[in-house]
């Protein structure tokens, strides 16, 4: 907590007592100071371009992104063609998440939709160190990445 006085008025302001990675990505701030600073070696600044493919489906994830701005879209192509967005990630979020459980590929094609630019980190890179933060069990794993699985990929 800051105390401090502005045109004769106390003001307080509630600190975080623990510093926290400055990016707009959230997952990414939801990292402890220490982890990200883990990571943040690891992560490379990228532009996003409209329509831009990040990954086709059944090809190699060979990169997480993590978008700062912008979106990218998760799509679904069907055997005729036609295809179907299923979902899109934004700061909140990040593409890629099945490398966590080992993952090789994913069903989906990654897009652009609206340009920004964000972070990328290499999936063998991000595999291994989320097996050295959560731990080696696959069991814990599997149940931390559960609900986001779902959701992103």
């Amino acid at each position: 907590m800051q105390l401090y006085v502005r045109r004769g008025r106390i003001i307080v302001r509630f600190v975080r007592a623990v510093p926290s990675p400055q990016t707009t990505d959230r997952i990414l701030n939801a990292l402890t100071l220490s982890e990200f600073e883990s990571l943040s070696r690891h992560l490379e600044p990228v532009s996003l371009r409209s329509g831009e493919l990040l990954c086709r489906p059944e090809q190699t994830v060979t990169h997480a992104y993590f978008p700062t701005r912008g979106t990218v879209s998760l799509v679904s192509s069907f055997e005729d063609g036609d295809t179907v967005e299923v979902g899109m990630v934004g700061n909140e979020g990040m593409f890629g998440v099945g490398v966590f459980l080992g993952s090789v590929t994913t069903p989906l094609s990654a897009q652009v939709q609206l340009p920004g630019n964000g972070l990328r980190m290499r999936a063998d890179v991000l595999r291994s160190e989320f097996v050295r933060l959560i731990g080696a069990d696959s069991h814990t794993r599997h149940g931390a990445v559960r609900g986001g699985l779902a959701l992103t990929q």
